[in-house]
């Protein structure tokens, strides 16, 4: 008897831990993607993700695209760019970004509409067309059952290259008007030395200010008012 006894209280104890680890797993916050909680698998690939690129993934809602290795919250735009192809998450669905009809745009890249934000990131270096349209993790687009696009990547690249450019010779036209005002007008310098300071190019707003790349590239900034992320390369150009 006794010893049936202590085996029933073994098993009465068990369980109650048991019960209790059940409870605390359920009341954990958990970290959904494409609609999906993830598993215990699934999480080992968050923890090293984010030991990888040194930042947490706090409990919420995301979307993720394999194809490109996009990665952003439920109801907004890319928040950053991972690992492609990695097994996290359900099917990524169509309005895993645009919720409603004031973030729609009918710009669909991987079954995924895009969000408005997005659009007009994009917008400052390419056209952005309505339709359906498919990417993968090198840049390479294209429309779906039509023809290949190019690499979104390198139009960027050009685009702000090209912008860079322009910019570069606005100021030395600028550069080299101002000299010549200075050396005609030598005799009025003090009056005209307010309208000089006025004409100073490199400001935010001016023509050929396009943001700024530090060091070697690389960088990770937010120029946009929305605080879009923007990669740069040490070519100066950047991928949305």
């Amino acid at each position: 008897m006794k010893n049936a006894s202590f085996c029933t209280y073994i098993g009465f104890a068990l369980m109650t831990l048991c019960l209790i680890a059940m409870r605390s797993s359920a009341q954990e916050p958990a970290i959904y993607v494409n609609g999906k909680p993830l598993d215990d698998n699934e999480k080992i690939i968050m923890r090293l993700l984010e030991a990888a690129y040194q930042t947490p993934c706090p409990p919420g809602r995301y979307w993720y695209d394999r194809a490109t290795g996009m990665f952003g919250v439920e109801g907004e735009g890319m928040r950053a760019t991972i690992h492609s192809n990695l097994p996290l998450g359900g099917p990524l669905k169509a309005n895993a970004s645009a919720t409603g009809s004031t973030t729609g745009t009918g710009t669909y890249i991987n079954g995924r509409e895009l969000h408005l934000n997005e659009v007009r990131s994009l917008s400052t270096c390419v056209t952005v067309p309505k339709g359906r349209f498919w990417m993968d993790a090198n840049g390479n687009v294209g429309e779906v059952g039509g023809r290949d696009l190019g690499n979104l990547i390198m139009m960027c690249q050009q685009t702000m290259a090209a912008r860079a450019a322009a910019g570069g010779a606005t100021r030395n036209q600028s550069a080299g008007r101002t000299g010549t005002a200075q050396g005609s007008n030598s005799g009025s310098r003090n009056t005209n030395s307010g309208q000089n300071g006025s004409r100073a190019l490199g400001r935010p707003g001016n023509r050929g200010w396009y943001g700024s790349v530090s060091g070697g590239g690389g960088t990770v900034g937010a120029i946009f008012s929305d605080g879009t992320g923007v990669t740069c390369g040490p070519d100066g150009g950047c991928i949305y």
